[in-house]
């Protein structure tokens, strides 16, 4: 599966591989123990580059501009970054957050992340976004650093009720030498403002259109675009025809609408134009409520919706670094004959110049002990100690993963992240596992984890029926061409939407067209045929 070594890290070898915890399109994410003096251990987090790019220069690059621009970031709601180097495999170190990411606490109904909370959530993403929007570097120059990346995925809440900001792998900085190439969007396309989507120079107001998608699905309590595939959505996109939110249990506060509006405006200009503009809007919000909703609050919540969860990583953590004792090991009569160190004092505590008597009164103590460890270890030869050692529970292996992209796992009705890597206990139970996505036939099977479990599965697309109402088929979609070409940009022939009009829950299939991109080395890359 992965392909972390058993003692990554820097020429001194400090660091070793305890879990996986993830696989991503260029790098994997595991859990990792620094060892010190006097028993001292720390957890940090290890992404390394996948050894299929390790040696491809530009993706070296973009690895380690991702390190170096983490590294300089130090902020409550950012995810802090301790090292990177290339010794083995490029490697970032970072801090280990015990805790969930926003797309897994929003993939669970029941209790559902109350609107206050999800709006603190947001808050405190923000707050970390204005902070690296800003960050100058050590010459004191802007580095007009814009995440591109914002989603849910990349937001980590702790059981503390700690936000943090995750993942700036395909973070834009000024002064950076890596390209992005021509045609390709980097990015969760459902995320993105149309600047993004058309492929144009971005800036921090791309950011906040991400978080004002976070924002509308907070309100309406689904996701943006549901069921439409990703050729609808970009159309949409381009053609500024966002649908207004709406909630089918409780109405949305007028003012909480306004935000999401203007967060969401087509026109970057007519944004919020700082993280920090669209973090006091909520901030305000937030207080004129009566009841504040705080950090503690959340921490509340993780805790009782996340407690199995919880003990289920500790315990791993804890059988990995060996510090589970389950039963008192008797000592052996080896270890009991070799004198202890309060046997050694009391020896050296006995006067030189004791009487005769109290000397051979001490050393028939010794003696009669000496004879009754023997005595102790005979008796122990003739049978199984009566208390002996057990083996920590052996493990599996997990792999799922499953297409498209936003299919979501769940194992034993807990969602999982996709794909998913995980390490748990053997046991023979049958276990049920379900993949799911908006528009496709969704997957069940059942597994047990007395061996090691791998499924790769690609979801079937359901087959509207002709009177299902679809979405008109989208025009391919002509993205602008680099500046200083002689060849005019053009724009996409699409009929603009009705702004209030629902997301469709499915679309026609067309041409090779659908979908108008391809993955290469975990990049989306759009056709050339469909530009």
């Amino acid at each position: 599966m992965f392909e972390t070594s058993a003692a990554a890290g820097s020429s001194s070898g400090k660091y070793r591989t305890l879990l996986e915890l993830g696989q991503g399109g260029t790098a994997n994410v595991s859990l990792a123990v620094a060892g010190g003096p006097e028993g001292f251990r720390k957890l940090f987090v290890m992404k390394q580059l996948r050894s299929i790019y390790a040696q491809d220069s530009d993706f070296r690059a973009m690895f380690m501009t991702e390190g170096r621009l983490s590294a300089q970031l130090n902020h409550p709601h950012v995810v802090q970054v301790y090292e990177v180097f290339e010794d083995v495999t490029p490697t970032i170190v970072m801090e280990y957050i015990e805790g969930q990411t926003l797309d897994a606490v929003l993939a669970v109904s029941d209790p559902k992340l109350p609107l206050e909370l999800h709006l603190r959530v947001l808050a405190d993403v923000l707050s970390g976004l204005h902070y690296s929007h800003e960050l100058r570097g050590h010459d004191h120059a802007p580095l007009e650093v814009v995440h591109r990346d914002v989603s849910p995925h990349n937001v980590m809440i702790s059981y503390e009720g700690v936000v943090k900001v995750l993942d700036f792998g395909i973070a834009q900085l000024a002064g950076s030498t890596v390209e992005t190439e021509t045609g390709v969007v980097k990015g969760k396309l459902r995320y993105m403002p149309p600047e993004q989507v058309a492929g144009e120079e971005v800036d921090r107001r791309a950011d906040v259109f991400a978080v004002g998608v976070m924002l509308w699905e907070a309100l309406s309590g689904v996701r943006l675009w549901k069921g439409l595939p990703d050729a609808a959505i970009m159309n949409r996109v381009l053609a500024g025809a966002i649908p207004e939110p709406k909630n089918e249990h409780e109405p949305i506060p007028p003012e909480l609408l306004a935000i999401c509006k203007r967060s969401l405006a087509p026109q970057r200009t007519a944004r919020y134009q700082t993280a920090r503009e669209l973090e006091v809007a909520l901030e305000e919000y937030l207080a004129a409520r009566s009841h504040y909703a705080s950090a503690r609050e959340l921490s509340r919540f993780m805790n009782e919706r996340f407690a199995r969860q919880r003990e289920d990583i500790a315990l791993r953590v804890e059988l990995e670094l060996g510090r589970r004792s389950h039963t008192t090991v008797a000592p052996s009569a080896s270890r009991s004959a070799a004198p202890s160190r309060t046997s050694l004092t009391a020896s050296r505590n006995v006067p030189t110049g004791a009487p005769p008597a109290k000397t051979w009164m001490v050393a028939l103590g010794f003696l009669l002990l000496g004879i009754a460890l023997v005595a102790w270890g005979m008796r122990s030869k003739e049978g199984p100690l009566p208390r002996a050692t057990l083996a920590a529970p052996r493990s599996v292996s997990v792999w799922i993963q499953a297409r498209p992209d936003s299919a979501r796992i769940r194992v034993d009705d807990v969602p999982v992240s996709n794909p998913y890597a995980g390490t748990p206990l053997y046991d023979a139970k049958t276990h049920l596992v379900t993949i799911s996505a908006p528009g496709f036939q969704a997957e069940q099977t059942s597994v047990r984890f007395d061996a090691d479990v791998r499924i790769v599965t690609a979801l079937s697309p359901l087959v509207a029926p002709a009177s299902a109402g679809l979405v008109p088929s989208a025009a391919p979609i002509v993205l602008p061409r680099p500046r200083g070409t002689s060849a005019p940009a053009t724009s996409p022939n699409v009929p603009p939407a009705s702004a209030s009009a629902a997301p469709a829950t499915a679309e026609a299939p067309e041409s090779a067209c659908d979908p108008p991109f391809y993955y290469a080395g975990g990049i989306k890359k759009f056709k050339p045929e469909c530009l």
